[in-house]
């Protein structure tokens, strides 16, 4: 049987679907509503802008959401087990989902959207000294780093970037370039209009959700700690700067 929090996902997720039914059915053509193919999956690396990128997308699709509850860490053998049905997905929907445990990497959940050219896979990456920072506010929010100072938390979690995506030094350039299309959070409202472009869908105008506080620890930190943080995330910024390239030459 689902555990309630699941259920609480889908049951929000519907309500928010209905929601923005209007804007869906205004944004997509006829053939999107009855076309099986392409099968849009978003692979929301946490805290890269995916609550704000979310917001665009379901003025554009209905959202599947594939996420479990970090509330709710018994339900994780239940999440790993089921999956979502993609054959029952059409082009007016957008399967969503962080795929950040070792069992429920995205090419490990659903291997069969890999180099398949029904699937477009596209996703957003951030600085990674940002990514790591928003990390240890969002998590010290939550009581989960009590007793930990940012400069600890940034020199302990190593290539989280590469470890969400299921990259190694040898590989990166070909699991990025699967994905049909990489946004940049720095230039989230730019990266929003390109991939509206893509899709074929009307512009959104973002705003700045899930935004968490931060102290003092984050202008104080010292070059040599930086430093340390980029040899230690050599991985993450080859993927960063391979993505950066790679967005400034798409129109």
């Amino acid at each position: 049987m689902k555990l309630k929090s699941l259920k609480a996902i889908k049951l929000k997720q519907h309500i928010y679907n209905f929601v923005f039914l209007p804007l869906v059915l205004l944004n997509s053509k006829p053939k999107d509503l009855i076309n099986k193919y392409p099968v849009y999956i978003f692979h929301h690396i946490p805290k890269c802008a995916g609550t704000s990128t979310i917001f665009a997308l379901r003025h554009w699709f209905f959202i599947v959401k594939d996420y479990w509850s970090s509330y709710h860490p018994k339900e994780i053998p239940y999440f790993i087990q089921h999956r979502v049905k993609l054959q029952s997905l059409r082009s007016y929907k957008c399967l969503c989902g962080h795929f950040e445990l070792p069992e429920t990497r995205l090419y490990k959940r659903y291997p069969e959207v890999l180099h398949n050219q029904n699937f477009k896979i596209f996703t957003f990456i951030r600085d990674p000294l940002e990514v790591n920072t928003s990390l240890y506010y969002y998590e010290k929010k939550r009581g989960k780093r009590k007793g930990i100072s940012l400069e600890q938390h940034l020199l302990t979690r190593n290539n989280f970037i590469a470890r969400i995506l299921d990259c190694t030094l040898d590989n990166y350039k070909d699991v990025l370039d699967s994905y049909f299309f990489i946004g940049i959070t720095e230039h989230l409202q730019l990266s929003l209009d390109k991939l509206a472009m893509l899709l074929n869908k009307r512009k959104v105008k973002l705003p700045v959700l899930n935004r968490a506080k931060r102290d003092s620890q984050t202008s104080g930190l010292p070059p040599a700690i930086i430093n340390q943080f980029k040899a230690k995330n050599e991985l993450d910024y080859r993927i960063y700067d391979y993505c950066l390239s790679r967005f400034h030459q798409t129109p």
